[in-house]
């Protein structure tokens, strides 16, 4: 898919991928983050429409995107899908490349959002409190409970797993 609408070369390689999921969080942008598995690239879309699509979970003939559907789906009706407005790929080397980007208002905005955030002074990290263990006398029996209670429901044909 090309597009007329392109980030500059020079500044892509200042984003970073927190600077692109804040800003897609600032322009209420709905996107998804991935990695495949055993491969280093990180993926992010961002969808620029106001609201997903539902739509039929045909892979063949829906645009480059990401689906998300229930578990239990056999009609495969129930599955909304972020079309990739804009695609970028986090490489070994850590620079970001755009693939797939659009032109309309909303990716404008998203673009004056990811400026702007790229701009703002860095605020340190502060370190989160580590939690302290405190030992609970009861969690060991109401765990063994809560598991006999579900192998009792189980046997009765509730339910077949737990997950």
């Amino acid at each position: 898919m090309q597009s007329d609408y392109a980030f500059s070369s020079t500044l892509v390689t200042h984003y970073t991928f927190q600077h692109l999921w804040q800003a897609a969080r600032e322009s209420g942008c709905p996107v998804a983050l991935w990695r495949l598995p055993n491969r280093t690239e990180k993926h992010l879309i961002v969808h620029f429409d106001d609201s997903l699509m539902e739509v039929e979970a045909d892979l063949e003939e829906l645009p480059a995107g990401f689906a998300i559907s229930p578990f239990i789906n056999p009609e495969l009706a129930k599955t909304l899908f972020l079309r990739a407005d804009a695609h970028f790929v986090l490489g070994e080397t850590g620079a970001i490349e755009p693939d797939i980007l659009v032109s309309n208002e909303t990716a404008d905005r998203f673009r004056r959002i990811l400026d702007a955030v790229v701009t703002r002074p860095e605020i340190p990290a502060q370190p989160l409190p580590y939690p302290t263990e405190q030992p609970n006398p009861d969690a060991q029996q109401r765990y063994q409970s809560a598991v006999a209670e579900a192998v009792t429901r189980m046997k009765q044909g509730e339910f077949r797993k737990v997950v």
